[in-house]
């Protein structure tokens, strides 16, 4: 019978030398063999899908390429929603500085309110009515537009919605659903009276909040092509024209600018948030 001579060796100490006899080797136990399994990536966190709209919008540029931006206050998925602009002819400065009393205010629970200080920045910086085209953008918009004079004052631009400015707010517009619009003009010290129906009690709201009189404002030439007149021919919600005195102060500027807070919460829903 053969021996092996073999070294034992219990506990990491060596014992010492004997004869042992050939046994089976030991079997394996599954876990020995067993492969040891490859490491598994953690599954990624899926990151949210962001809902409304950022604070800050472009809604295009001017003529001469200034972007025309609106800036969002509240919350990004409120139930009632007021777009305010401050201005559209660009010697009518006042409006601008209503919303920047604006945007110094917090809008009430489920609203907000998106203010573009001016939609006509080339204008303002030229102190004109018009746009660096000479086209003024009240005349502009499609709906009723009407073919103008070249050179005019109110020159209403070779085709409807011709101005960069015009198409960039028309697509802000679409993109911001507002369920109303309150925009500012110069000088008439009234609120427009409009022909829609469905202005008509908002009219005498504004009127009253921001201590206007109601008047049938004059276009000089016919009120065609006009923004409210668009908004209010396309949209469910209501536009309305609200004309400045000539100089206005510091502390009714901050009246009207919690006018327009104070308004938003009586706003009907018009239509689902994008």
């Amino acid at each position: 019978m053969r021996q092996a001579i073999v070294s034992v060796c219990v506990t990491g100490v060596l014992c010492g030398s004997g004869t042992a006899a050939w046994a089976d080797e030991p079997v394996p136990t599954p876990s020995e063999t067993a492969p040891t399994p490859a490491p598994t990536e953690p599954t990624p966190t899926p990151t949210p899908t962001p809902t409304g709209l950022p604070k800050r919008l472009v809604f295009g540029e001017s003529r001469k390429g200034t972007p025309i931006v609106a800036t969002r206050q509240g919350e990004p998925d409120a139930k009632r929603v007021l777009l305010v602009l401050g201005q559209m002819h660009g010697d009518e400065p006042y409006g601008r500085y209503v919303v920047d009393a604006l945007r110094t205010l917090t809008p009430r629970k489920d609203t907000a309110i998106w203010t573009v200080r001016t939609m006509n920045p080339d204008g303002a910086a030229l102190r004109t009515r018009r746009n660096a085209n000479r086209v003024d953008l009240n005349r502009n918009f499609p709906e009723g537009w009407l073919p103008g004079t070249p050179g005019s004052l109110y020159y209403s631009g070779p085709r409807a919605a011709s101005e960069p400015e015009t198409k960039a707010f028309m697509t802000g517009v679409e993109q911001i659903r507002p369920d109303a619009i309150v925009s500012y003009h110069q000088r008439a010290n009234l609120i427009d009276r409009g022909t829609a129906k469905k202005t008509r009690k908002w009219v005498r709201r504004l009127s009253r909040d921001l201590n206007l009189p109601v008047r049938r404002i004059s276009c000089v030439t016919k009120c065609a092509g006009t923004m409210t007149g668009w908004f209010n021919g396309n949209y469910k919600g209501w536009a309305v024209t609200v004309e400045l005195p000539p100089r206005i102060s510091k502390a009714r500027q901050r009246s009207m600018a919690r006018a327009m807070v104070n308004l938003v919460p009586d706003l009907k829903p018009t239509r689902e948030r994008p």
